[in-house]
């Protein structure tokens, strides 16, 4: 790990420094600005405005005749790169897809929680309360009940009680994600030249899969949280970039000033209307207005978003403060309105149908768990680090605009290069096209889903499966700020598609090892064959591992956050201990007589191992493994 780290620290730091020369103005002090010659030729489309027809970008070589002749090199170098890189995250998109089939139908757990997940599906096929007070039998995990809603249903339209329902909505959201991802880039690329990081995007996100736990594809809820996340911001984005004027032309550079729009279609009439007869024109501060269709559907996104994971409220809070920084004031009042009514009304109805409990498990207990500084620190010294080539490109791309304005005042930087902060309609240093308030959302989303990442790193539990919502970020922004580039200034693909090509060979793995092995197989059905025989004297309590007993139980996972929260062990429970109403209690390794658990200790005593010490699952935590076997504590 520390080579592969080493890797991507080094690699990064070479190709932004390549990166930043071509990034800056050349000898001459002039810019290659494509976009901008663009605009002022009127050959550039809107892409947030659907019916204004596209036209390629001019090659401006010839005008470019200051480059230097590394600088035309670097031009003729994209073109293999492009394809190379395309290549590879067609590859890896093809392996992951291949390796999520393979798993589909794999009787037993993928991760070691995954049991006890699909005893929360069960229970609402079975037409039980999920959310119900801390005791000796079952009690849920700190989440919100959406997941385990739609899976149910899947389970029920399939008939099919078994993983592959749960896998499959995982399955379908990751490929929603990846769609969006590339929708979002090509939405706010200028001009086709840099389109073809709209495939990159959802490659590289792809590729990340063994580095944030091979989440996608296993029967948990993250997939389909970020799913209804990445559509929330999308969509707000969709509403950001404004109504489309059909027939408008392009804005105009000249002279350094904003030039007027031309409202008028090729037949001579007046668009300054949109058929609902609204203005769909700028103001007077250059802001286009809101599309509320798409940003009432972002909220409805985001509330979903919410019932299936707390972390919601995070990119909630982060689209509030993109709207408030672009001014849009009406549309900020609109869309926290029917969030918060969205989200609180659902809340109190969760509560009132389970007596307090569903608030009770979804913020009192994770709350009071805290956060753990040791824990936040491998963010930044292990995590980040391996995305360390796509930082260069967004940390470069923004510094490098900065550069060439303060090198030569003459220019005008495109905020195809600059940071989405500074193509806002709050800047004035920078001209603006009507794509500027569309990347907000983005540079927002990314922002908040890197918070998520940490704190939810510095949680107690918090696996790899966290770092999925600040990864994703950084590909969205860093693939939008290369589209945006490389449209702006063609001398900067090729170091763009080497910082990707050198991101995709940071997150090389093993496919093989991803796909569970008959040993896999063997241990898992031991496992179930020594529980069965357990059952024969009496009820069996399984720490590690649900769905195999008979009678469903609290997890291991939720036992622990929910002492941590009461600082004590439910008191039913260890009525339910000192009556030695379990038979039997399995674990995977000993109780340690001063952890969390010690007051199993009390009641019970470790018997025998079953010398079970290989894991039947194969993403997240390995449990049972060398150093961890299966023990059996029998009543004291």
């Amino acid at each position: 790990m520390l080579a592969r780290l080493a890797f991507a620290v080094v690699s990064a730091i070479i190709g932004g420094l390549w990166l930043f020369r071509a990034s800056v103005a050349g000898k001459s002090g002039l810019a290659d600005s494509t976009l901008e010659n663009d605009v002022a030729t009127g050959k550039t489309a809107d892409t947030t405005a659907p019916g204004v027809s596209e036209a390629q970008p001019p090659n401006n070589d010839a005008a470019a005749g200051a480059d230097t002749p590394g600088l035309d090199r670097s031009r003729s170098a994209a073109g293999p790169l492009r394809t190379i890189v395309l290549l590879w995250c067609a590859v890896w998109a093809a392996i992951w897809l291949t390796i999520a089939l393979l798993r589909l139908r794999y009787p037993y757990e993928l991760e070691w929680i995954g049991g006890a997940i699909r005893d929360h599906c069960e229970r609402v096929l079975a037409g039980r309360p999920l959310y119900a007070q801390p005791g000796p039998d079952w009690f849920p995990f700190e989440y919100p009940p959406l997941y385990f809603w739609a899976s149910a249903l899947l389970m029920r339209v399939l008939h099919d009680s078994s993983f592959a329902s749960m896998r499959l909505v995982s399955i379908l959201s990751t490929l929603g994600c990846a769609a969006i991802l590339g929708l979002w880039v090509r939405q706010c690329a200028p001009v086709p030249r840099g389109r073809a990081w709209a495939y990159i995007a959802p490659g590289i996100f792809l590729a990340t899969y063994r580095f944030t736990g091979a989440w996608y594809d296993v029967e948990r809820l993250d997939m389909l949280f970020l799913l209804f996340s990445l559509l929330g911001g999308y969509l707000l984005s969709r509403a950001m970039a404004g109504k489309s004027a059909r027939g408008q032309a392009p804005v105009r550079l000249g002279s350094g000033q904003l030039d007027r729009p031309d409202l008028s279609d090729r037949s001579g009439r007046s668009d300054r209307a949109d058929q609902s007869g609204r203005p769909d024109t700028p103001d007077r501060s250059g802001k286009r207005p809101v599309n509320h269709l798409p940003l009432i559907l972002a909220a409805l996104a985001f509330w979903l978003a919410f019932l299936t994971k707390q972390q919601a409220v995070l990119f909630l809070f982060g689209s509030c403060a993109a709207l408030a920084w672009a001014r849009h004031w009406r549309s900020l009042a609109l869309f926290t309105a029917l969030s918060a009514a969205l989200c609180l009304g659902s809340v109190a109805l969760l509560n009132q149908a389970t007596q307090g409990w569903f608030g009770y498990y979804c913020f009192h207990v994770p709350l009071a768990n805290g956060i753990k500084l040791n824990l936040a620190a491998q963010f930044f010294t292990i995590d980040l680090p391996l995305y360390a080539p796509l930082i260069a490109v967004v940390g470069v791309l923004a510094v490098g605009s900065r550069y060439s304005a303060i090198r030569n005042p003459r220019l005008r930087v495109s905020p195809a290069i600059a940071s989405p902060l500074a193509a806002s309609p709050a800047s004035d240093s920078v001209f603006r096209l009507p794509i500027a308030d569309c990347r907000l959302p983005a540079f927002s989303w990314c922002l908040m889903g890197l918070a998520g990442s940490l704190l939810s790193r510095a949680h107690w539990g918090g696996d790899q499966n966290v770092l999925m919502a600040g990864f994703i970020g950084l590909t969205l922004v860093g693939c939008i700020m290369a589209a945006q580039a490389e449209a702006a200034m063609s001398r900067v693909g090729a170091p763009l598609y080497a910082l990707a090509l050198l991101q995709l060979a940071t997150l090389v793995y093993r496919p093989d090892a991803q796909i569970p092995t008959a040993a896999n197989r063997a241990a898992a059905e031991r496992y179930e064959a020594e529980v069965r025989k357990l059952e024969r004297e009496g009820e069996v309590l399984c720490l590690d591992h649900g769905g195999v007993s008979t009678t469903r139980h609290f997890h291991l996972m939720g036992l622990i956050d929910v002492i941590g929260s009461e600082k004590r062990m439910p008191p039913s429970l260890t009525e339910a201990l000192r009556a030695h109403r379990y038979a039997a209690i399995v674990t995977d390794a000993p109780l340690d007589p001063n952890g969390a658990l010690a007051e199993f200790l009390i009641y019970y005593r470790p018997h025998s191992s079953l010398k079970i010490d290989k894991p039947w699952v194969v993403t997240g935590f390995p449990t049972p493994s060398p150093g961890r076997e299966v023990w059996i504590l029998r009543p004291k």
